[in-house]
């Protein structure tokens, strides 16, 4: 089955983004104070890495759809794992494209709310995978997310 844009669009729909979530701990006592969610696309022949289909989101124009269901579905398993009692913040990759959208910040506060979450409780990764080539635009989305409550770090 190829891996292409209209099967990962179909994949979305379905359901087939999932999360594995990788802890970050600190050395000094050990104690995990983030997870990573990494994407995984578990299609009926087997699990495929965010290598495998990432650049086909992205070259297809779901990079935003992707980036939402991978947040979404790591936010419900953290939540249904942790509950309130023991809250860990969740940090997850964002393409450049997807980093530059204005209704981004919009878009996430409505995921956590559904959640019950908040923005500080995300840690967005901008990903290596696209040259910045216009700094101010950049800048400026780094400053809207701020405002909205999200810190942004470069993978």
């Amino acid at each position: 089955m190829p891996l292409d844009a209209a099967a990962l669009a179909r994949g979305l729909e379905r359901g087939e983004i999932t999360v594995r979530f990788q802890p970050v701990v600190r050395l000094s006592d050990r104690r995990p104070v983030l997870v990573e969610a990494l994407a995984r696309w578990e299609r009926p022949d087997g699990a495929h890495a965010p290598g495998a289909f990432v650049s086909v989101a992205e070259a297809g124009g779901l990079a935003m759809r992707l980036t939402l269901a991978v947040v979404a579905r790591a936010l419900a398993e953290l939540g249904a794992a942790l509950g309130r009692r023991q809250m860990l913040r969740l940090a997850f990759n964002v393409p450049l494209a997807v980093l530059l959208q204005e209704e981004l910040p919009t878009r996430l506060r409505a995921i956590l709310a559904a959640a019950g979450f908040r923005p500080e409780d995300l840690l967005l990764e901008l990903t290596e995978s696209t040259v910045v080539r216009d700094t101010a635009l950049l800048r400026r989305a780094l400053h809207r997310l701020a405002r909205a409550g999200f810190r942004v770090v470069l993978d």
